[in-house]
This record gives structure tokens, sequence and C-alpha cells, in this order.
């Protein structure tokens, strides 16, 4: 079973977790920043996602590459559904000669 947390980043943003530093915490306030001065004080506080903004300022300095991201993604999820599809068609065809042979009459 899954166990999910639902934070609202309006409301995190008016009252962080400021005393517990940890690493969802460090990953709430990146998707809360919203000007380049908390990403530098949350840089300061948390050195690990200091790439994770560098990312994030190439991927909008070049849309194209995200678009092209995307692009794969869903390139992969068509032929993994294409698979699957072949599978379960498979199966079905099986399934369908099994009964087949059940049900001739066996002769002598």
């Amino acid at each position: 079973m899954q166990e999910y947390c639902l934070v609202t980043l309006d409301v995190f943003r008016r009252f962080p977790y400021a005393k517990e530093k940890s690493e969802q915490t460090a990953w709430l306030s990146l998707l809360a920043a919203e000007d380049l001065e908390d990403a530098e004080k949350l840089i300061q506080e948390y050195p690990w996602l200091e790439e994770i903004y560098k990312e994030i300022a190439m991927l909008r300095q070049n849309p194209e590459e995200v678009l092209n991201m995307f692009s794969e993604a869903l390139r992969i999820l068509d032929r993994n559904t294409i698979h699957y599809m072949i599978e379960e068609l498979q199966k079905e065809v099986e399934e369908e000669k099994k009964k087949h042979i059940n049900t001739i009459p066996k002769t002598l």
C-alpha cells in the first residue's frame, strides 16, 4: 500500500518548515522558490541543490531540450504500450486455443 502526503506550496511558502532541515524540506523549498534570492539562500542551506538549479536554468534557456525530452518519454511510453498490448493479445489467443482444444470431442 502506498502512502501519500500532499503539501500545498502556497501554504508551505507562508509557513515553511524552518526548524526542520531535511531533504524533504529542501525539495519543497525548491518547488516553492519564487525568485533568485530565494534560490541563493536555499543553495547556501542545501549545497546539493546548486546542480539542480543550474540544470533548471539551462532548461529555461533551451526549452527545445525540454520538448525533446518529453517527446522521447512519449516514444518510450508508446513503445511500452504496444509491447503490453501485444502480450495481452497473445495471452487471449492462447486462452482461446485452450478453450477450443478442450471443446473438441475426443474420439477413439
